[in-house]
């Protein structure tokens, strides 16, 4: 269970690092030359090789409201709402693609520059172990869905249900393995209130 635990807490950070901030570091991403121009924001189009950024600037980065899209290693990548120091902040977003090895998506509501509801699939390598988790997230924290995969032992696990502080909370779990006579060893059990219900 601790190390199903950890695997969904994984999938959370991962996923918050990968979709912010953006790729590349904002201020040499959008400050290739320097400008006169005061603090007042103002509105402009800046199109990259791969990416474009329509909306508010400050000295030739972008602050307050704008609409990013684009692609960068592989990675497609869509922003409308809130900027601040080049950094989405507030608004809505989606990323999909395949960064270090894992296929991940993203779509929903950017809230103080992290992921904070929406939809959310992950598939890749974590920890050593194979892992995919397909559901929801409110409050910046995995909600619902499906958590599975096998860990470097061989163990195979499923949990579906509600997360809480990215942990499983109420749902149920199915493991197989090997004991330690090397027999196959099948267990499902209720999660409940953060405890196993006793099989």
């Amino acid at each position: 269970m601790k190390r199903m635990i950890t695997l969904a807490a994984s999938v959370a950070i991962t996923c918050g690092m990968v979709f912010l901030p953006l790729p590349g570091h904002s201020a040499g991403v959008f400050a290739a030359k320097k400008t006169v121009q005061k603090q007042k924001p103002a509105t402009v189009t800046i199109k990259k090789k791969d990416f474009t950024y329509i909306g508010q600037v400050v000295k030739g980065v972008p602050n307050g409201q704008g609409k990013l899209d684009g692609k960068l290693d592989g990675i497609v990548f869509h922003f409308v709402g809130e900027f601040r120091k080049g950094e989405p902040y507030n608004g809505k977003g989606s990323m999909a693609g395949i960064m270090d090895g894992a296929t991940i998506f993203f779509s929903g509501q950017i809230k103080n520059g992290e992921p904070f509801a929406g939809s959310i699939k992950f598939k890749g390598l974590l920890d050593g172990d194979s892992v995919t988790f397909e559901g929801t997230m409110q409050n910046g924290q995995l909600y619902e869905g499906k958590l599975s995969g096998k860990t470097e032992d061989g163990s195979i696990f499923t949990f579906n249900g509600k997360l809480k502080n990215n942990e499983p909370y109420n749902g149920h779990l199915i493991m197989d393995s090997k004991d330690d006579a090397g027999e196959p060893l099948h267990v499902e059990t209720d999660v409940v209130n953060g405890e196993t219900v006793d099989f």
